[in-house]
């Protein structure tokens, strides 16, 4: 191919005939299609004013299936029960919220119509990064900057997901997914907007940080190809039981003197398609049964990390095991999957035959 036939659509990107392609080949499942699959399910009939018993929610997502118990009788506040405080960590609960959040979202606009192709952006703070991001609320106040900049550059919103994340020496930096606009300039304009959102004085490290403080990789993006993929590469760093780069969700020492670090991720531009259905305690259980099973027989161990005590001595000793991921131990939780319309319209044909068995008994 001559350069005069050449016509590449990114800077980054080399064409050839497998990469030639007019549009992302996706697999994100609309709102339309987790909507239909709802309405396959054994729905109840509305409550009645006299109608107090507890019942269960069955709630399809793009990429989840979720069971919750619901009650209309509301339970006092238990001993326990502590008000929303600051947030200084990253927990189990943080990292099941954020995969049970990422899932459920309408990636629709992110893509703008299948014409662009979808990116993870980086972005990072320079050496001596303290003075620049002293506490949480001053980088969340930069990546706000970005924002506001790329919707006054490109008239529209930016349509994305983001993380915030810490290297091993504490300085902090932004992971974002999104279909940024095509062409070549685009790189440019994250680099030059970036840093002149940190105001970087020394010249030296203005220089340095224009080439190296942005990062633009496609090649990340076009592998998340559906919601649930998205979930995961967001946490697979975020193991509370001490993963191999546990390190990348503890913030530094002076961030934690500061008070608190705020949200460790966010999205814009994009709103949950959630499809809740009630349905009774006994389809609740047959549910909750297939999907533990299908969860056990589809999923792969975890490395995890466990204590062995030394029966003579006494002594501690840590070992890195593997072990199957229990998924509604309680009947109440959600798995994640990588068609929710699919799974959904599945169970509700697995939970019509076992009706129907039972029925026939």
């Amino acid at each position: 191919m001559s350069s005069k036939d050449e016509s590449p659509t990114d800077e980054g990107l080399v064409i050839c005939d497998k990469t030639a392609r007019p549009t992302f080949e996706t697999s994100f499942v609309s709102s339309a299609r987790v909507e239909a699959a709802a309405r396959e399910l054994p729905e109840l009939p509305s409550r009645t004013a006299n109608d107090l018993q507890p019942r269960y929610s069955l709630t399809l997502s793009p990429a989840s299936i979720q069971i919750s118990r619901r009650s209309v009788i509301a339970k006092p506040k238990g001993e326990n029960y502590r008000p929303r405080q600051a947030i200084v960590g990253w927990s189990k609960k943080s990292r099941a919220s954020m995969v049970a959040r990422l899932c459920s979202l309408d990636y629709e606009p992110v893509f703008g119509g299948g014409v662009r192709s979808p990116a993870m952006i980086t972005l990072t703070y320079p050496g001596d990064w303290l003075p620049i991001a002293p506490d949480g609320v001053t980088a969340k106040s930069h990546l706000r900057s970005l924002a506001k900049r790329y919707e006054r550059q490109f008239g529209e919103p930016l349509a994305a997901v983001w993380k915030l994340e810490f290297q091993r020496r504490g300085a902090p930096h932004f992971h974002l997914f999104c279909a940024p606009p095509t062409g070549a300039g685009f790189r440019e304009w994250l680099s030059t907007n970036w840093t002149g959102i940190l105001d970087l004085q020394d010249e030296d490290e203005r220089r340095k940080h224009l080439l190296a403080g942005t990062g633009l990789d496609y090649d990340t993006g076009m592998r998340s190809t559906d919601s649930k993929r998205v979930a995961v590469y967001f946490s697979k760093h975020g193991s509370a039981n001490f993963g191999d780069k546990e390190y990348q969700n503890r913030p530094p020492q002076a961030w934690l003197e500061s008070g608190s670090i705020g949200r460790f991720w966010g999205y814009w531009g994009l709103k949950p398609a959630l499809f809740p259905v009630e349905v009774s305690d006994e389809v609740a259980v047959h549910a909750a049964r297939i999907l533990r099973r299908w969860s056990r027989a589809s999923g792969k161990p975890r490395r995890v990390v466990v204590w062995r005590v030394n029966q003579k001595t006494g002594e501690l000793r840590k070992r890195h095991v593997r072990r199957r991921t229990r998924r509604l131990p309680a009947i109440s939780g959600f798995v994640a999957v990588n068609d929710g319309s699919a799974m959904g319209s599945a169970l509700a044909r697995a939970l019509a035959l076992s009706l129907d068995e039972r029925k026939q008994r």
